[in-house]
């Protein structure tokens, strides 16, 4: 296939450290050798006080030593934290695609390669993809998934998969195809009104830029938290897409923010205390970052109803809330204070319309093209005694960083 002129997408991929100059040559290296060729590395060093700095310098040397490969170091006189620190780093990317990666962990090979054919063979563009992770203990490999809500999804026959072409033929280079061949069985949808949480974390995901320019328009008033902030925020606007492939190492090493331990089937690895709290407060910076670019979705969205049932889903997935009369409850308060904001966005005629459809208790969403679970399925989801306890609703990871 011939593509003239035309080039694969360049991809913009942020490494966010801090002090973590003993694991960020590994990093570094692991993105120069991609068998993907179109990539910008771009490193924002959260004001490092160990050895980064001199790590960098020789990672720059060895980067002008790889044929289409750059560099670009930015380096931060106080620590922003993990999210702040991707907020400032993406004004210098020039990717039509961005993954955002911890300096601790490690890419094999082909994982932008994977990303970037499975964005190119989905019949319904969606704004994120996520891989699998491999974990280790250090630097020994300890299993090759990363939560059972992915393998879950993954391994779900009702799941649905998305519409794909063909595996598509990127144009050639010396370095691409030789070792994916991606299957389109290893490809799964996650439905917009997805009601857990399926995907890996941040060094699985993948984005389209114009989703992470979206959700970017202001800066979220969170430290970490970093992937759920953006897989949370895209996904309920576009779904996404699962690629059932380990692609990325996870590193575990007693610092981590999320696991505290590598993924052991029906144990945690995570604290689920702070990761209520911190489930309540990421979605309430994306519903936040909705409401301030509101008009901007009035324009962009192909039917208005989209944004209020995005913001359900979050009310009902990522708050502390979930039973259908505190979503209900969680609506009304959610028009009542942000009328001016709406009314202005989508117009009183839709604003009144949303107002009626709740105080009636009832969620009556136009029956549009979703390619994964049916509306109606993913309302039953919603009511008490359905299968989804208060306890399974809020007792969820939300961040992997």
């Amino acid at each position: 296939m011939s593509f003239g002129k035309i080039q694969a997408p360049l991809v913009s991929i942020i490494v966010i450290n801090h002090n973590y100059g003993r694991f960020l040559d590994e990093c570094l290296m692991s993105i120069a050798h991609q068998t993907y060729p179109y990539i910008e590395c771009i490193v924002f060093d959260n004001a490092s006080s160990d050895n980064s700095r001199s790590v960098l310098a020789a990672a720059e040397r060895k980067y002008a030593e790889e044929d289409g490969r750059s560099l670009f170091v930015i380096f931060s006189e106080t620590n922003l934290d993990q999210t702040p620190g991707a907020v400032e780093a993406f004004k210098y990317a020039n990717g039509s695609y961005i993954i955002f990666f911890d300096a601790d962990d490690y890419m094999l090979p082909t994982c932008v390669e994977a990303h970037i054919r499975t964005m190119l063979s989905l019949r319904i563009p969606v704004g994120a993809t996520c891989v699998d992770y491999f974990m280790s203990r250090d630097d020994e490999l300890v299993t090759s998934t990363s939560t059972a809500g992915f393998s879950q999804a993954a391994t779900d026959p009702g799941g649905g998969e998305p519409l794909i072409r063909s595996t598509i033929a990127l144009p050639q280079t010396s370095k691409t195809g030789a070792e994916l061949n991606l299957q389109p069985s290893e490809l799964h949808a996650i439905a917009r009104t997805r009601r857990d949480w399926p995907w890996s974390g941040t060094c699985g995901l993948c984005f389209r830029r114009e989703t992470i320019e979206i959700l970017f328009r202001r800066t979220p008033q969170i430290k970490q938290q970093l992937d759920a902030y953006l897989i949370g925020g895209v996904n309920c606007l576009t779904g996404s897409v699962l690629i059932d492939r380990p692609l990325v190492v996870y590193r575990h090493h007693g610092a981590n923010a999320f696991a505290q331990h590598p993924y052991l089937a029906n144990f945690r690895m995570y604290d689920p205390k702070a990761q209520r709290v911190a489930a309540s407060i990421t979605a309430d910076e994306i519903v936040k970052t909705f409401v301030a670019v509101s008009d901007e979705l009035a324009k962009r969205l192909e039917w208005a109803g989209l944004f209020v049932e995005a913001i359900e889903t979050l009310s009902a997935v990522w708050s502390p809330a979930p039973r259908r009369s505190a979503t209900v409850a969680y609506m009304r308060e959610f028009l009542k204070t942000n009328e001016a904001a709406l009314v202005a966005a989508f117009g009183p005629r839709e604003y009144a319309n949303w107002v009626a459809r709740y105080s009636s208790h009832r969620i009556a969403w136009s029956v549009v093209a979703d390619f994964s679970r049916s509306l109606i399925h993913a309302a039953t989801a919603l009511i008490p005694g359905e299968g989804h306890s208060v306890e399974k609703q809020t007792d969820r990871p939300v961040g992997t960083a």
